[in-house]
């Protein structure tokens, strides 16, 4: 066996290794036809008929370039030829918005989580490296970034309902290239990867002239790992002061006493906040800094009476406590559910009682309008902002039910998370 064949064999194992905490017997793949996304296919193909698994393959196509079409359909050739079932999905970017990474970094997050529904897949693989950790890595300390942005990506994260895994986080990428090689398997090597417009590749060549302080990817691995040991000491007291200064009410409000901003560290109610932010927007992901700071910052004043944040509002109820809760205007209206029983703006567990919504009815927020309609019918001591915002069955704009006034019928509703459920996630974030 020669050396080069040997380290094949160690990086098999090693991909194996990784594996062995993954249960489900379906997994999907997301793969672009890079050279570690390629390679990332060929150890879970592997991996899948040595432990009896099944492998479902998705390429987002993102139609940003002539090639991408024929490239995807390469992807399916190689997943085809290794005996796994492989679909391309289409997006289209709207140059309207703001960042094209970023925007098709989320597009492909979101298109592949509903395919991966679809087939009743709740784990997708993904083939980040150690050098896309360190890249990322240098990306955020551009940006200012703190404890828990320098911790880097998790091996796995749970988003759009989908656990996210990634096997290949102490693989190189070079390794993964002289692994396809090896196999005789071609790759893909976007254009856009030596495009300095974009940060990545910045940080990418920066990393290459680091090399020469002896600043190499593990090293910044490395940092980014204490950074994350860092983040869970912060969480745990974070966890702490949210047990002793947080009260969870049924209808989604979140009271908070203000003895958190006076007995706790700033980094401590910082980071309890944005949490907070996160869960009742329904949002994947925390407020920019600056943003909260400046939030956070408005809430410790005496003077302070409203203020509102990423669909949040917040606003004093008393000397001693102050509220946060949904922005009423922000929730939306749909008309196609996806199950009699589903999570609602990201934090109402909806049960309906057929598998689809009746000719012109829809669910959404009760708003100003439906609340006039059947506040006389349904009388309560609730805050009208906050109702204002809870689901809602309406046909047309009538309104049939709304669960938390106790009006009407063919909606139940419940939070997705008890005060427990939402201190305790804060740990595991």
């Amino acid at each position: 066996m020669t050396c080069n064949s040997q380290k094949i064999v160690e990086m098999e194992k090693r991909y194996c290794n990784e594996m062995e905490t993954i249960s489900a017997t379906e997994i999907g793949l997301a793969v672009s036809g890079g050279g570690d996304s390629l390679a990332l296919l060929l150890m879970a193909s592997k991996w899948a008929k040595s432990s009896n698994r099944s492998l479902n393959v998705v390429t987002v196509d993102h139609h940003l370039r002539l090639e991408s079409r024929g490239e995807a359909i390469h992807v399916g050739l190689i997943a085809n030829k290794l005996g796994h079932p492989h679909q391309i999905l289409d997006w289209n970017f709207d140059r309207r918005k703001g960042n094209l990474q970023a925007e098709a970094a989320l597009a492909r997050k979101k298109l592949i989580s509903q395919w991966a529904k679809e087939r009743s897949i709740k784990t997708v693989l993904l083939g980040h490296t150690l050098d896309d950790q360190a890249e990322n890595f240098l990306m955020r300390l551009a940006r200012g970034s703190g404890v828990d942005g320098l911790a880097g990506m998790k091996s796995i994260k749970r988003l759009y309902g989908i656990n996210w895994y990634r096997p290949m986080l102490s693989f190189y990428r070079k390794d993964l290239r002289d692994y396809l090689s090896h196999g005789e398997v071609n790759w893909i090597d976007d254009p856009s990867n030596e495009d300095t417009k974009y940060t990545r590749v910045k940080a990418r060549r920066v990393l290459r002239e680091l090399q020469a302080l002896d600043i190499n990817p593990m090293v910044l691995v490395e940092t980014s790992k204490r950074m994350e040991k860092a983040a869970k000491v912060l969480n745990d007291v974070a966890v702490q002061a949210g047990e002793k200064y947080l009260k969870l009410r049924e209808w989604g409000d979140i009271e908070v006493d203000r003895k958190l901003f006076k007995l706790t560290r700033d980094e401590t109610y910082l980071r309890l906040i944005a949490h907070l932010i996160k869960f009742i927007s329904g949002s994947s992901y925390r407020p920019r800094y600056q943003e909260l700071i400046r939030f956070a910052s408005a809430l410790t004043l005496p003077s302070f009476k409203a203020r509102t944040i990423g669909g949040v509002i917040a606003r004093s109820l008393s000397e001693d406590i102050l509220v946060l809760r949904r922005e009423p205007s922000v929730p939306s209206f749909i008309t196609d559910i996806p199950s009699k029983q589903f999570i609602w703006d990201g934090r109402w567990e909806i049960t309906v009682g057929a598998d689809r919504l009746g000719n012109l009815e829809k669910i959404g927020p009760l708003g100003e309008v439906g609340l006039i309609q059947i506040q006389k019918k349904s009388s309560t001591l609730l805050p009208k902002e906050s109702l204002k915002s809870v689901p809602t069955l309406f046909y047309k704009e009538e309104v049939l039910a709304s669960p938390i006034l106790n009006f009407g019928k063919g909606l139940t509703c419940r939070l997705a998370y008890t005060k427990c459920d939402l201190i305790n996630s804060l740990a595991t974030d």
